[in-house]
């Protein structure tokens, strides 16, 4: 009986030893300094925030640019969407033609692609005219030419004429961009 009750007080001995103090206990715990730093350092890690902020990343400096309009119009035949050149004259000069090619084209565009970047954006078909397309905002960010557009569309009860229209606008921007993206924002009504 004597050789149970010892091996009892054993077991009971490790089981709570085993049981890690408060932490005004580890200078007092039976460890090794080792141990005790152990702990200290597991109790710190559990009553720090679960997630560390982060402080958040500031986006690339914006340049603010200006979009000189040279064209716009309702009536050009176009149906491409969205285009940017800083280099060919003469796929810029045939598109240029396309939009006008069921009339006398207007004066000549100036636009001279060793300086600056042709921007043309197009809507594509509607069904009435009172439709447009203008560009708000074009800005050079981390090296990329953003081009911010929205289509002009008419207001409820607008009085349009009565044809298909393809709407467009074209314009220039100073400097060779090869990187363009173009962000399309909601439409306006006129």
């Amino acid at each position: 009986m004597k050789h149970i009750t010892h091996c009892l007080l054993m077991v009971t001995f490790v089981l709570f030893s085993a049981i890690p103090p408060a932490a005004s206990e580890y200078t007092d715990y039976p460890g090794t300094a080792e141990q005790r730093e152990a702990l200290q350092q597991l109790e710190r890690l559990e009553q720090a925030p679960e997630k560390p902020e982060v402080p958040e990343l500031a986006e690339p400096p914006r340049a603010d640019l200006t979009f000189h309009q040279v064209g716009e119009g309702q009536y050009g035949i176009a149906n491409f969407g969205m285009l940017a050149w800083s280099t060919g004259n003469s796929a810029l000069w045939s598109t240029w033609r396309m939009l006008y090619a069921h009339r006398t084209p207007r004066e000549v565009f100036d636009i001279d692609l060793d300086e600056n970047t042709a921007i043309i954006i197009a809507s594509g078909t509607r069904p009435t005219g009172g439709y447009g397309v203008e560009v708000p905002s074009v800005y050079l960010q981390d090296g990329t030419l953003f081009v911010e557009y929205r289509e002009i569309i008419p207001g409820p009860g607008a009085m349009v004429t009565q044809a298909v229209t393809y709407p467009y606008i074209m314009g220039a921007v100073k400097g060779q961009h090869h990187e363009v993206e173009f962000i399309k924002l909601p439409p306006r009504e006129h």
